[in-house]
């Protein structure tokens, strides 16, 4: 089993705004949900009576945020590239087909998502084509019993490597986002998962991980083809619209 693949920090980070801020592959966003004011952000504006209700639904201050941000980010580059309005747009997940949609007009769009959100920090992965991915983003709390959490959730071979790590907490928080983005890209519940060894469920899949951490946090990314020219962007929610 080769491991260094899945701990290079492969995926490029970009700290400005692009112009031309989408790409034909799969593009990446980081977001911090902690700027989103709900009570100034007039989201009534631009959201439509389903996500209203989902936002009103959630009683975290937190999730509430997060869900803001996550949608507003997909409508936002959405409008960009079939020049619509915000109102148009519109986000449900299809719970027959184990992933979120995209609505145009209610009728849904050929561009695949991936959302993934940790303590005020907001990822999202989008393509302007159908396809299966997936990403997840977890904060580093290096506080946590990684020896004893791992024996509980993971693999005897993954505990082994965090026994043996430095770093053990760098390792199993690597092998959690592996986990986490495997799930989503294969579209099965993560609890059918943690017992696995992630290596080589990834391996014999042939799917293809690129991986970072960024600013206390770790990020991965999974998917059938090689992610060599993925770039994690920055992106900033407006103080108003």
């Amino acid at each position: 089993m080769i491991f260094s693949p899945f701990f290079k920090n492969e995926l490029k980070i970009e700290n400005k705004q692009d112009k031309k801020i989408l790409s034909s592959g799969i593009n990446l966003f980081i977001l911090s949900s902690q700027q989103v004011e709900i009570d100034k952000f007039p989201y009534e504006k631009i959201f439509s009576e389903f996500e209203i209700s989902t936002i009103d639904k959630r009683k975290k201050y937190s999730a509430k945020q997060e869900y803001l941000a996550s949608r507003y980010i997909i409508k936002k580059l959405i409008t960009t590239i079939i020049n619509c309005e915000f109102t148009q747009i519109e986000t449900k997940f299809n719970q027959q087909l184990s992933r979120l949609e995209v609505l145009y007009n209610n009728k849904p769009l050929p561009i695949s998502i991936s959302i993934s959100h940790s303590k005020g920090m907001v990822c999202v992965a989008l393509s302007q084509i159908s396809q299966s991915f997936g990403v997840d983003l977890e904060h580093i709390n290096q506080k946590r019993s990684f020896i004893k959490l791992a024996n509980h959730f993971y693999h005897e071979n993954e505990v082994q490597l965090i026994s043996t790590a430095n770093q053990p907490h760098t390792i199993f928080y690597r092998i959690w986002t592996l986990k986490e983005a495997l799930a989503k890209t294969i579209r099965l519940p993560i609890s059918q998962l943690l017992s696995k060894n992630v290596f080589e469920e990834i391996q014999k899949r042939q799917l293809y991980t690129a991986s970072c951490h960024y600013d206390g946090f770790d990020i991965t990314l999974i998917n059938n083809t090689p992610l060599n020219n993925v770039v994690l962007k920055t992106i900033n929610m407006p103080l108003s619209l």
